[in-house]
């Protein structure tokens, strides 16, 4: 390759280079701009409105995949065609930019090109000597000030703008950001917007047995007592009963599955409770083994499914008991005194 040659390519890398820089800063200072303009705007909306969790998550995923082509697109895409990884403009089409940016060219920069890739035909020395001329008066030509800066300058105004006017949120009104940000990433549990008043479920335990009634009570405290409080199960909702001024309850008839109540109000709503509802014990199958003393002269006890037994005095017991859904196991005895004859 001439010396010439080379002169033209190297400032054309020069070029390629310098432009897919320039895309790279553009590429950062748009992703801060879009990331922080959605993220303040998102977290605002629902720091003011407690989405529902079906919005939050919906939001929640559709962040993470306008987050992850924004940074794939504006940032690592072209940081890979700065290392010639994918596909990236040549030698023509960097002429063709430079050309828009020197009227003057017009088409010989392109033309130059097309000579080179020419010069293995007839009329050699003519094609060498016309790209030899026309590299000259290329050279004081700087290339790299055809690339386009004035968008990138553009985009870090508006950056330093929206920096300016979110400072103050920031620093005296973090929450909005910080507390509507953590309810999103957060989208699958359910967040109580603050009330005028406070529910209280002062049930301790939420665990019943199978069949059993369960009874729910609440008292709500505040700046007001709201009229006729709902307890809401599955699709319907019930009026707790008033017991005094801010004390309410309600009883759920023969509970036999575990279930998922909350509180409702004024249009305000308490998060999710649960109702456990525990098996009841079974006693499946026990047999009962006794070793009678040998000084009796009676034969050892076997008893099946029979809770009572009666044995001479020594008799060493064994149960074995089958029993399902029970933590522990009582065995209740009395002692039977017998008087012996002679």
């Amino acid at each position: 390759m001439d010396n010439k040659e080379s002169i033209l390519f190297a400032k054309l890398d020069e070029f390629i280079k310098k432009y897919y820089i320039k895309r790279i800063v553009k590429g950062i200072l748009l992703s801060f701009l879009i990331i922080i303009f959605y993220t303040f705007s998102v977290s605002f909306i629902e720091y003011l409105s407690f989405l529902s969790i079906t919005l939050r998550t919906i939001i929640f995923y559709f962040t993470l995949i306008l987050y992850f082509g924004i940074i794939l697109y504006y940032i690592v895409i072209p940081i890979l065609q700065l290392f010639k990884i994918g596909k990236t403009i040549d030698h023509k089409h960097a002429a063709e930019i430079i050309s828009n940016h020197f009227p003057h060219l017009q088409d010989k920069l392109k033309n130059t090109l097309e000579l080179i890739d020419l010069q293995n035909t007839n009329h050699k020395e003519l094609i060498i000597a016309s790209i030899n001329q026309r590299v000259e008066l290329f050279k004081p030509l700087l290339f790299v000030s055809a690339i386009n800066i004035s968008k990138s300058k553009f985009y870090a105004r508006i950056l330093a703008i929206l920096l300016i006017l979110l400072l103050p949120i920031f620093i005296f009104v973090p929450q909005i950001v910080t507390e509507g940000t953590q309810r999103i990433i957060s989208h699958n549990i359910y967040f109580e917007p603050p009330m005028p008043f406070t529910i209280t479920v002062l049930n301790k335990n939420m665990n019943i047995e199978k069949g059993s009634d369960a009874v729910i009570k609440i008292k709500i405290t505040g700046k007001y007592i709201p009229l006729n409080p709902e307890i809401n199960i599955g699709n319907n909702s019930f009026f707790l009963e008033k017991e005094t001024k801010n004390i309410y309850t309600y009883t759920i008839k023969s509970l036999n599955n575990s279930i998922h109540f909350y509180i409702t109000a004024d249009e305000f709503r308490t998060k999710k409770y649960e109702i456990n509802v525990l098996p009841l014990p079974q006693l499946n199958s026990f047999t009962i083994q006794g070793k009678v003393p040998e000084y009796t002269g009676e034969k050892d006890i076997f008893q099946k499914d029979i809770g009572d037994i009666t044995v001479p005095e020594g008799t060493v017991l064994t149960f074995n008991i089958n029993a399902s859904e029970a933590q522990k196991i009582y065995i209740k005895t009395c002692l039977l005194y017998t008087s012996r004859r002679g």
